[in-house]
Parts: structure tokens; C-alpha cells; sequence
């Protein structure tokens, strides 16, 4: 494992913050609940940092819960690398941290996917009609029925219309062992599946298991159960991927 001190690699420090923030790479934070003891996850990007101040400012979500007293723990997995910092100032939607005393980059045989996983629990799937109103007020919220080129191609064969976002929302997507995918942008969406923009083309493959646990700012209370049954580029330019979820039967 390789190591970096803020005391005597400042020049790396330098070099690794300002990539994660001019790439808006995705870092994925978490602590662990005193309360709970489960791990509580948090998605973000550094902003901006300061050496000569000693400070690293993270943009996060306004619904992430932070708990100020508590270490926050910083996995880069684009880098392979994690830390530990202090919090210095929460506000709704940034963390003001310490920069760490030191950086590890772990060997290619180390994995932490395991220490950020989701708490996932085992339930029995749920119907629309089944789910807490929460649920049903979230997924029925904001969505019109509009038909594009593909839609019109296959609206005699679908089992239930698509529906579209009325504006710009991003769906969280979970492996099935929980370890959280991340964000996508949420390009569909019906009763029976959806489909979400990916900018991977092997991030996922037709066959996976994935759980939709989320959109925009809300967690769903049970989430969805699925599998991937296509991925096929958006347009011409090969650089987005269009993810095609079929729900588990029994939820629609």
C-alpha cells in the first residue's frame, strides 16, 4: 500500500486534490452512526481545497444527514485511495473538512466495497398498491407521458406505458450485493421497468441484478428489484449508454 503525508508529499497532495476537483470526481464519504452503528453514506465532489489553510470543501446533497463531531471517511474508487478527515463546518449542502495527515492507495488485491455498502434489508416484494404512500407519491410525482422514435416502435408491446421526467432527475442505482452503483440520469420510467443514462458502456451488463433505491433527493421506503435487459448506446457519439431495467415481477 502506498502512502502520502500531507507533511512531507504536499506537492502530491497538491496534484491529487486538484485532479479529483477539476475531474468532479465522485467520492464517496460516509461515518458511522453513533446511534445506530450502521454507516451512514454520503455522495460528493471536492469543490475546491486550500493547502495553505489546511481545508478541502466538499459539495454534497442538501438531504445528506452530517453528523459535525463525527471523522468522515473518503473512498475515491477512479483513484483507488481513501482517507480520513475531521469536519470543521457543515452547511446544507457542503462540508468544510481538515485535509488528512495522510492518503492511502490500496494494492490492487484491496477492496472496500465491502465497508461502503448499503444496509440492505430483505423484504418481500412489494405491489404499487402495497407501497407506503411515500412511495407511491414519489414515483406518480412530475412525470408525463410523452413517445419518442423507440417508444412509438414498440407502444403496442409494452405492458405499461413509459413515462418521462418533466424535467432533469437522477435515479440511485444499487448492485445487487448493495454496494451503491451511484447517481444516473433518469432518461424513462414505467410501472414495469426504466432506464437510465450511463457513460460506461461495461459498467453494466445485460443480466445484472439491481435494486433502485432512490431518485433526486428521496430514498425510497422498499426499493425496486430489476434486471438489466439491454445497453445500448444513445446517440451516434458512443459516449452515453442507455440502460434498460426490467422490474421484478410483482411490483408494477
Amino acid at each position: 500500500m502506498k502512502v502520502i503525508k500531507s507533511e512531507t508529499d504536499l506537492l502530491a497532495f497538491d496534484k491529487l486534490f486538484k485532479k479529483l476537483m477539476l475531474g468532479s470526481v465522485e467520492i464517496v464519504v460516509w461515518q458511522n452512526s453513533l446511534k445506530t452503528g450502521e454507516r451512514q453514506i454520503i455522495y460528493s465532489r471536492l469543490r475546491s481545497f486550500d493547502l495553505a489553510s489546511g481545508k478541502l470543501f466538499f459539495d454534497i446533497r442538501s438531504k445528506e444527514k452530517v453528523e459535525p463531531a463525527q471523522a468522515v471517511y473518503c473512498y475515491v474508487k477512479d483513484e483507488h485511495l481513501i482517507f480520513k478527515s475531521e469536519i470543521q463546518e457543515v452547511s446544507a449542502v457542503n462540508i468544510t473538512a481538515n485535509l488528512p495527515f495522510e492518503v492511502k492507495y490500496l494494492d490492487d488485491t484491496e477492496d472496500l466495497s465491502e465497508i461502503i455498502k448499503l444496509s440492505t434489508k430483505s423484504s418481500p416484494i412489494k405491489s404499487m398498491a402495497e407501497r407506503s404512500d411515500h412511495d407511491q407519491k414519489l414515483l406518480n410525482d412530475k412525470f408525463t407521458y410523452t413517445l419518442d422514435k423507440e417508444d412509438k416502435m414498440y407502444v403496442d408491446k409494452r405492458e405499461s406505458p413509459r413515462t418521462r421526467p418533466t424535467d432533469d432527475k437522477w435515479v440511485k442505482v444499487a448492485r445487487e450485493d448493495g454496494f451503491v452503483a451511484g447517481f444516473y440520469v433518469l432518461f424513462d420510467l414505467s410501472r414495469g421497468g426504466l432506464g437510465f443514462i450511463s457513460f460506461s458502456e461495461s459498467e453494466f451488463t445485460k443480466g445484472d441484478n439491481v435494486q433502485v433505491v432512490g431518485f433526486n433527493e428521496f430514498d425510497l421506503d422498499d426499493p425496486f428489484q430489476g434486471k438489466v435487459m439491454s445497453v445500448r448506446p444513445v446517440d451516434e457519439s458512443g459516449s452515453q449508454f442507455k440502460i434498460g431495467v426490467k422490474f421484478t415481477d410483482g411490483q408494477d
